[in-house]
């Protein structure tokens, strides 16, 4: 949550709900490329290497294109975290 917190560009609601419309278009595509993919081989062989190789190659762009975060807090968010978890009580 701290990564995510340090890389986040805009406010929360508008990352949150790129990442459900990406999700939403994974569920959808996903399905539809893997039925066209055992329609032409007969097996869903083929659509889980893709499936796969999109992962993979999500991961290698992932690794280039996001900045490097550090996962330890630094002292103000440790604060800043603390806070909130007394706040609640």
């Amino acid at each position: 949550m701290i990564a995510a917190r340090t890389m986040l560009v805009g406010s929360p609601q508008r990352s949150l709900a790129l990442m459900t419309a990406a999700f939403g278009l994974g569920q959808v595509i996903g399905p539809v490329a893997a039925g066209y993919g055992f329609e032409l081989t007969g097996s869903f062989y083929l659509p889980t290497l893709a499936a796969a190789a999109a992962l993979c190659i999500s991961a290698v762009l992932d690794g280039f294109l996001c900045p490097k975060v550090s996962l330890s807090p630094s002292g103000s968010e440790r604060a800043r975290s603390s806070r909130s978890l007394t706040s609640l009580e």
